[in-house]
Formats: structure tokens, C-alpha cells, sequence
């Protein structure tokens, strides 16, 4: 178990190194670090299903990261100057972000349909049901706290 955390945390640290998108990878690293401790010791898998599991899901979490980051808009780096920056794209320049936009949650749709199939034959539909539930639980826990410093 604590071999398959171990392999899980470093792998969770390569995947901060990949994105530039986020301008802190140690706050990243740290965070998907927590939130795969929290999932993982939550869904109540057993070592087995863990030693499967685990490589498994995290191949899925960079793969979702790399089409989170491929379907990013040109955004400024201001909030505050976002709605200048959308005033000034053309019609033809909004098209294409807009395409770009739903080709990717079409891509994220089929990966996430994809990595569905590898886990039924690792764990149970309970354990799967269970780990999309933690992971919107997770999400809306650190929502939360990011409220709370504000």
C-alpha cells in the first residue's frame, strides 16, 4: 500500500511539471497530491484494487489535464481586463474559439467514457460511482476553502 502511495505521489509531482498553465506547480503538486489521498483512501479499495487502480487513474488525470490545458481560451492575464480582451475578437475569431471549445469537451467526453471501461474491469460500478461522487465532493471542498481565504 504504501509502495503504491509512494509511486502514486511521485507520479502526481511529474504531472505538475507538465502544465505551465498553472502558475504555481507546487501549490498544484500539493493539491492533486491531497486530493488523491483523499479519493483514494476513501473509496475503500482493497491492496489489490489499489495496486491496479492507481496507475490506471492517474494515466486518466493526465490525460484529463491535457485536454483541460489544450482547451484553454486566450485569456488575460487580468481579470479585469477579460471583457475588453472578448470586445476586441472578431466574429470569425469567436468561431474558432467556440469550435475549439466543444471539440474538446467532446474529447474530454470520450476520454472519461474511455478510462470508464479500463476501471470496470479493475474495481466495482459501487467503487466507480463512489470515486465520481469523491472527486466532485473534493472539488467542491477546495472551492470552498478557496472562498474562505477570500
Amino acid at each position: 500500500m504504501r509502495k503504491t502511495f509512494l509511486l502514486f505521489t511521485a507520479l502526481a509531482s511529474y504531472c505538475s511539471c507538465l502544465f505551465a498553465n498553472f502558475p504555481d506547480k507546487e501549490k498544484f503538486a500539493e493539491m492533486l497530491d491531497e486530493r488523491n489521498e483523499y479519493i483514494l483512501s476513501n473509496i475503500g479499495l482493497t491492496q489489490d484494487e489499489m495496486e491496479a487502480f492507481a496507475p490506471v487513474y492517474k494515466e486518466y488525470q493526465l490525460k484529463r489535464m491535457e485536454l483541460y490545458g489544450g482547451h484553454r481560451l486566450n485569456r488575460c492575464a487580468q481579470p479585469d481586463q477579460q471583457e475588453a480582451y472578448f470586445e476586441e475578437l472578431s466574429e470569425s475569431e469567436c468561431q474558432t474559439l467556440n469550435e475549439r471549445y466543444m471539440q474538446n469537451k467532446v474529447k474530454r467526453a470520450e476520454l472519461d467514457f474511455s478510462f470508464y471501461q479500463k476501471f470496470k474491469t479493475i474495481i466495482s460500478e459501487k467503487k466507480i460511482f463512489k470515486l465520481y461522487s469523491l472527486e466532485k465532493k473534493y472539488k467542491k471542498e477546495l472551492l470552498k476553502q478557496v472562498k474562505e481565504k477570500r
